[in-house]
């Protein structure tokens, strides 16, 4: 993920920051109030918005905002701080309540602030804007990112999260388990560490903008928490639309669904039934266009079987992943590589004599999913864990090029 160095930013200029940004987001009546003490009584920014209901009643709501730029000192948003915010508003007869922070709400802040909205005893709507989100409303406001002088910064310490298998219980539930990937889950914590890398597991039910990269161990399959409503997937989705770097280590991203009370990996695409005349069965095929990944990112990948290719990398590629020689992995098992010719396609390892790519990253909104086509196996892993690293090292998403 992109990250700003915010402690460029006094708390004035923060807060005007801020002020700016929801005038850009269509807030009207925006205005920043007057500074610390008792004349603003509690408020960063004043602001008035209009909400049309599901019955179609226009909801006239205020709105009290207060900025916290605590990037530097990485400290969260708690449940204390928007319950004190909520009581504030209510006594100035605000209806809503924004916090914006240059780092993140605890996750029990986050529930906090969710409940409020069910809660006929607060009566008041919460909503915050962490800073990724900061960041994403600043890469559509360049001029902003200039005016304020804001360089984009690689963080001390890069959060990465790996799936460790379940959706959500860990106690009922049957853990996923890998297709075309021949490394242990439990080893990609060895892979991701290093000085600069923080890796923690995590259930799918945790993914969350907070990681600046997520690795999905599992291959062609994934933990998810509900097909049917595809919730897992499209937390994925708007994780990277977010800003967000997802790995997928081996084959064709999002094919299988891991069903956590059957244990079993189910395809994610429709089947079609056609009869085999040599011997009269019937036969269940899924075309890659009738898959989450065409319908969502527009790729194909390559249907050869797993074949030994030859690999290098050309020097715009390592601008993005650095120099994978170094690894001494002259050769790959390429299975489901991701084609050229597709210009939201970023190539970080190519194959020798092919138009293929056994490493890429697909651009989607303001973040990336990085495509292993491998059938991976132990020699092979640490080019993805380089590439991944290497990666947010470089802030390789702000290199890559925009949806056209």
């Amino acid at each position: 993920m992109v990250h700003f160095n915010w402690n460029s930013l006094d708390d004035d200029e923060f807060e005007e920051l801020c002020t700016e940004l929801m005038r850009r987001k269509g807030f009207q009546n925006v205005r920043r109030m007057s500074g610390p003490g008792p004349g603003d009584q509690g408020r960063d920014i004043h602001a008035e918005e209009n909400l049309t209901s599901a019955s179609g009643t226009v909801i006239q709501t205020r709105i009290l905002a207060q900025c916290k730029n605590y990037y530097g000192s990485r400290t969260s948003i708690g449940s204390r701080d928007i319950e004190t915010l909520a009581q504030r508003a209510r006594t100035l007869r605000y209806n809503r309540i924004l916090i914006i922070t240059s780092y993140d709400l605890s996750s029990a802040a986050k529930t906090t602030a969710l409940d409020m909205a069910t809660n006929p005893a607060w009566s008041i709507i919460a909503d915050w804007w962490s800073g990724h989100d900061l960041v994403n409303f600043l890469m559509r406001f360049p001029d902003l990112k200039r005016r304020f002088s804001l360089e984009i910064i690689t963080p001390p310490q890069l959060e990465i999260a790996i799936l460790d298998g379940y959706a959500s219980n860990r106690t009922t539930e049957k853990p996923c388990t890998p297709t075309f990937s021949h490394v242990n889950s439990k080893n990609w914590g060895p892979l991701m560490a290093s000085n600069d890398t923080n890796t923690s597991f995590i259930s799918a039910s945790e993914i969350d903008t907070c990681y600046d990269a997520i690795i999905n161990p599992f291959g062609e399959t994934f933990p998810e928490e509900d097909w049917p409503a595809r919730r897992t997937y499209e937390r994925i989705l708007n994780y990277i639309n977010n800003g967000g770097l997802f790995v997928n280590v081996a084959g064709y991203p999002f094919f299988y669904f891991w069903d956590h009370a059957q244990g079993r990996s189910i395809p994610t695409g429709r089947p079609r039934a056609y009869l085999n005349p040599a011997n009269r069965s019937i036969v269940h095929v899924i075309y890659f266009d009738d898959t989450p990944l065409y319908a969502d990112f527009g790729i194909l990948l390559d249907a050869s079987s797993p074949r030994q290719v030859s690999v290098y990398q050309q020097d715009e590629d390592k601008q993005f992943v650095g120099d994978l020689s170094s690894l001494e992995i002259d050769s790959v098992t390429e299975f489901r590589a991701v084609l050229a010719g597709n210009p939201n396609v970023v190539p970080l390892l190519r194959a020798e004599g092919l138009e293929l790519y056994p490493l890429a990253a697909i651009r989607l909104g303001n973040g990336h999913l990085l495509v292993s086509g491998l059938e991976l196996h132990e020699t092979e892993a640490p080019l993805v864990a380089s590439a991944t690293r290497n990666w947010l090292l470089t802030a390789g998403g702000q290199l890559a090029p925009q949806t056209t």
